[in-house]
């Protein structure tokens, strides 16, 4: 288990950028204690590993993410909107 600046030094991040990737879910880490409001994270290798496996290489920034929603559609809230507005 890693602390945040180790875990930075050894993906080459700066330890905010680390702490915000924990925050998004894109690298998963233990809150230490898990109730605080200022917690502490570890992270472990094998976390660090299937993060590495989910980023794209030449960026070194997480893949994006699949949306289940195809994007040529419109949000059934817009299309009620236009409905009600015709």
């Amino acid at each position: 288990m890693y602390p945040i600046k180790k875990t930075a030094e050894l993906l080459g991040l700066n330890p905010e950028s680390v702490r915000r990737l924990i925050r998004r879910g894109d690298l998963q880490a233990y809150k230490i204690p898990p109730d605080a409001k200022r917690p502490t994270y570890r992270v472990s290798q094998n976390a660090i590993d299937g993060f590495l496996v989910k980023c794209d290489p030449k960026t070194f920034r997480p893949l994006p993410r699949k949306s289940s929603r195809p994007h040529d559609t419109v949000p059934d809230w817009v299309s009620m909107f236009l409905e009600k507005s015709v």
